[in-house]
């Protein structure tokens, strides 16, 4: 199976826990977590793998400086398109 990245560090990346920061490619990352994302201000590039496209406005939302977002939609299957 992938590794899933865990719901403790995906939520300290993306609350400014690591405020200096800039740069993250996180694999695969539970989504559940998201309700208590605040921001992270510094972040520039994000990539991810996620099996929810709609995912994407969250990560906008937490990373208003991003310059590039990278997703991977993860299919039924556990390939990636």
């Amino acid at each position: 199976s992938q590794f899933t990245l865990s719901e403790k560090l995906t939520q300290q990346i993306f609350s400014n826990e690591f405020p200096l920061l800039g740069y993250v490619n996180l694999g695969r990352i539970k989504e559940s977590f998201s309700d208590s994302w605040i921001m992270s201000s510094h972040l520039r590039f994000v990539s991810i793998l996620s099996c929810r496209p709609m995912f994407i406005s969250v990560i906008l939302a937490a990373c208003p400086n991003l310059d590039h977002l990278q997703v991977h939609i993860i299919c039924d299957d556990n390939t990636a398109t």
